[in-house]
């Protein structure tokens, strides 16, 4: 329930400097990215927002990571820990999770904060046709009305 109650409270973005500053304290980034667990427990972990940073390549370093009904967990480096990433393999399509707290987003090599909090909605595996699956497609173009 508290976690509940801390991802709520985050998206909101209901954090502010003091209460007569309009400007949020937590940024969150203007896309909710799709990702399948193992794009999310991969080594290289890369982000991509067709909203921010002209939909070049970014990662994150140093932050925290929530998975629904569990305590947010400190993620080092960037890459997902052995914990975040046992937590990860139990997720299922449809399936959010928050990552916080960001301390860096290195973008073209540089280090930035622009944005504090990312939302990753978890996707199927991305399949990949075979040569034959897109030769196959290709002599047999589907009919459109």
């Amino acid at each position: 329930m508290r976690t509940l109650f801390l991802l709520l409270f985050i998206l909101n973005g209901s954090f502010s400097v003091n209460r007569n500053s309009s400007e949020p304290k937590i940024k969150r980034f203007p896309c909710t990215f799709q990702l399948s667990v193992n794009q999310l427990i991969a080594d290289d972990l890369n982000f991509q927002c067709d909203s921010a940073y002209e939909n070049k390549a970014f990662k994150i370093e140093n932050f925290r990571i929530t998975f629904k009904g569990q305590p947010s967990i400190l993620v080092s480096g960037n890459t997902l820990n052995k914990k975040s990433k046992n937590l990860a393999k139990n997720l299922k399509v449809g399936d959010f999770v928050t990552i916080f707290m960001i301390e860096n987003i290195i973008k073209d090599g540089k280090k930035s904060n622009d944005y504090s909090t990312i939302l990753i909605k978890i996707i199927d595996e991305p399949t990949k046709l075979t040569e034959e699956e897109k030769l196959t497609d290709k002599e047999n173009p589907t009919e459109k009305g």
